[in-house]
C-alpha cells in the first residue's frame, strides 16, 4: 500500500525491456493528446497501458506512473481504486466481465433469456469444488 505522504520520486521501471519499449511508445502517444500543462490528464490512459503490459496494476507500477506524470503515488492509487476497470490483483488467463445494466438487459440486443443462458453455460464448465 502506498502511504499517504509519499512523494513522487525516482522509481525503478516495473517492465521488462520489451514491455518498456511498448510502454514508452504508448506513453508518448497518450501524453501527446494533452497540452503540456495538462500532462497529468493522461493518467487514465497511462494506467490502461500499464495494465495492458502487466495484466494488472502493481504498487511499483503505480508509483512509476506517478513519477512519470509528476502525480503523487497516492493520487494514482486513488484513481486506480476508484474505477472498477483497473485490476489491482493478478487475474487468470481469461477475464470475464458482465454488465448488469438494466438498459442493456432490457434492450433488443440483449434478450431477457441471455443472462440465464450465460449462467448455465459458465456454471456448467466449473467444477463443483470451485463453486464454493
Amino acid at each position: 500500500m502506498i502511504p499517504l505522504g509519499t512523494k513522487a520520486g525516482p522509481v525503478q521501471s516495473p517492465f521488462s525491456p520489451e514491455q518498456q519499449k511498448r510502454f514508452e511508445q504508448g506513453f508518448e502517444e497518450a501524453v501527446a493528446k494533452y497540452p503540456a500543462e495538462r500532462r497529468k490528464a493522461a493518467l487514465l490512459a497511462v494506467l490502461h497501458l500499464v495494465q495492458d503490459e502487466l495484466g494488472w496494476l502493481t504498487e511499483p507500477a503505480m508509483a512509476y506512473v506517478g513519477h512519470l506524470l509528476d502525480v503523487p503515488p497516492v493520487r494514482v492509487r486513488e484513481v486506480a481504486t476508484f474505477y472498477t476497470m483497473y485490476r489491482l490483483r493478478p487475474v487468470g488467463r481469461h477475464h470475464i466481465g458482465v454488465c448488469n445494466s438494466t438498459a442493456i438487459s432490457r434492450s433488443k440486443r440483449w434478450p431477457a433469456s441471455q443472462p440465464a443462458a450465460w449462467r448455465r453455460r459458465c456454471w456448467s464448465t466449473i467444477s463443483p469444488m470451485s463453486k464454493a
